[in-house]
């Protein structure tokens, strides 16, 4: 059988302090000063899944689907997408 590597991927850092004696993150104490400077701005996060061509988005109240560069208007216009 051919020898599979996993891949690693770049450690992403917290937003909090991690206490190693109690081993939990402190919600109050911000693990970088440039995040304690943008705790009060509106954050948008994204995560790209590797060949994959697809947006959802949530704005807390409605759930919105799209591809690379357009959105679909209702769910059949999902469904009727060509993916090969």
């Amino acid at each position: 059988m051919k020898d599979i590597k996993e891949r690693t991927y770049p450690k992403i850092d917290s937003l909090y302090l991690f206490d190693n004696t109690i081993k939990k993150y402190l919600p109050e104490v911000y693990a970088n000063k440039l995040v304690e400077l943008l705790k009060d701005y509106q954050w948008y996060f994204t995560e790209k899944v590797d060949g994959t061509n697809l947006r959802l988005i949530w704005d807390g109240y409605n759930l919105t689907y799209g591809g690379r560069e357009f959105f679909f208007e209702n769910t059949r216009d999902w469904e009727s997408q060509d993916r090969n």
